[in-house]
């Protein structure tokens, strides 16, 4: 798949969670009408973040190329008080295994990371941080 819009590496990237992720736990996507589960149903919000870019070369029409940056952002939330090795750090791994070190349709991942957030309401939070990079050339 060619990288010429936002739409189009969205797409990518949620297709590559959905693929990977395999039903582990319910998902919020970005503009879903999404409410946690009412029961201690573990769950993850997912998220993408675009970022800054900048030209890296010079050149004509349909050869200058544009680095562009973002940040997925993986929520994961498990009941509180199974202390925190609970199945949040597991799902916390797979997630960032997803995409630590992984290229997808010209998508590179780098610096992926598991953040410490703590309790939320009846749930216990961590993060999974993993920045994109992809180039377009216009």
């Amino acid at each position: 798949m060619a990288l010429t819009s936002i739409t189009n590496i969205k797409d990518a990237l949620q297709a590559q969670f959905i693929s990977d992720w395999a039903a582990q736990t319910e998902v919020s996507y970005d503009n879903d009408d999404y409410g946690p589960p009412n029961d201690d149903t573990p769950w993850v919000r997912f998220s993408i973040q675009f970022d800054d870019g900048e030209q890296v070369s010079m050149g004509g029409t349909g050869s200058r190329g544009f680095r562009y940056y973002g940040w997925i952002v993986v929520q994961v939330f498990t009941p509180i008080g199974n202390g925190k090795t609970s199945d949040n750090d597991g799902y916390c791994e797979n997630a960032k295994n997803i995409f630590e070190g992984e290229s997808i349709s010209g998508i590179w991942f780098r610096d992926a990371h598991i953040r410490y957030v703590g309790p939320d309401g009846k749930w216990f939070q961590q993060n999974v941080n993993a920045q994109f990079i992809y180039t377009i050339t216009k």
